[in-house]
């Protein structure tokens, strides 16, 4: 009897199956250390809104790489019953973030990390009924929930975008040259250049960026001899508070942990401790 294999959507360059060659890998396997590295800017908004010392940013950093890495490995496992076999990037989520500012309004980081446990056996609990619960949750409700995601952390990616740090602060034109140069040329990539432009669209639009910032000012040489002094390998520091639990706010974790499973998945929680 001939087993069926799933059908690989004309817009995907590769399929379940498929064995790109190790160049390709290679490239792929960085422009995906890119998007988890900058997808940590979620983390990076989360410690500025708490106003988080270097050493706890720091050690938030190091978790969602850490988490991130660990993760896309079990995804792409795909064997005895982890994983889905597919190299599904897992990156820091956005949905999360108010959610964990009020819990460390409420109860500091220890209240953080304990909420977003919950709200990971909240979404690895939900992950075995995915085919059926998408059918209470049609197109039109998910895009209103990504649609709501993105109008409430709207202010946030806009001060960013245009370089405003501070309540008062002007804006600062090159940081929103920078900005959207890259957002240009990754959605150029992605609607008109050819197959392997496509392929590696965001990588492409990263580097520009950093070509972009360096350009005007923003990325200054300083910087890079920091970066030049720091060690190649290092083993990553976390600063571990404790956990503790509310039940008043299990709600709005459970919210966010369904939106997640839902929406997007393959994502990680962006403050797991």
């Amino acid at each position: 009897m001939e087993m069926d294999h799933p059908v690989k959507p004309s817009n995907l360059i590769f399929g379940l199956d498929d064995r790109p060659a190790m160049g390709t890998l290679l490239l792929l396997g960085l422009e995906h250390a890119f998007l988890l590295i900058a997808s940590l800017v979620a983390t990076i908004f989360f410690a500025k809104a708490v106003g988080a010392s270097i050493t706890e940013t720091q050690s938030l950093v190091n978790v969602g790489l850490f988490a991130g890495g660990i993760t896309c490995i079990l995804q792409a496992w795909g064997k005895h019953g982890v994983g889905s076999g597919y190299f599904c990037l897992h990156t820091s989520s956005f949905v999360y973030f108010h959610s964990s500012v009020f819990a460390f309004k409420t109860g500091g980081f220890p209240l953080v990390y304990g909420m977003t446990a919950v709200a990971g056996i909240i979404e690895a609990t939900l992950a075995p009924f995915m085919r059926r619960l998408r059918a209470f949750f049609p197109p039109e409700v998910s895009g209103l929930v990504v649609a709501a995601v993105g109008i409430a952390l709207a202010p946030y990616a806009m001060r960013a975008l245009m370089g405003i740090t501070d309540t008062g602060s002007a804006v600062k034109l090159r940081d929103v040259f920078v900005g959207g140069g890259t957002l240009a040329i990754i959605i150029g990539l992605n609607v008109w250049g050819t197959k392997s432009l496509r392929l590696y669209a965001v990588l492409i639009g990263i580097f520009t960026g950093y070509g972009l910032a360096f350009a005007v000012g923003i990325l200054s040489l300083e910087t890079l001899k920091e970066l030049n002094q720091l060690p190649l390998i290092g083993f990553p520091k976390f600063v571990h508070a404790g956990l503790s639990f509310r039940i008043s706010l299990i709600f709005p974790f459970a919210v966010a942990a369904v939106c997640v499973t839902l929406v997007r998945p393959g994502k990680v929680a962006c403050f797991s401790g």
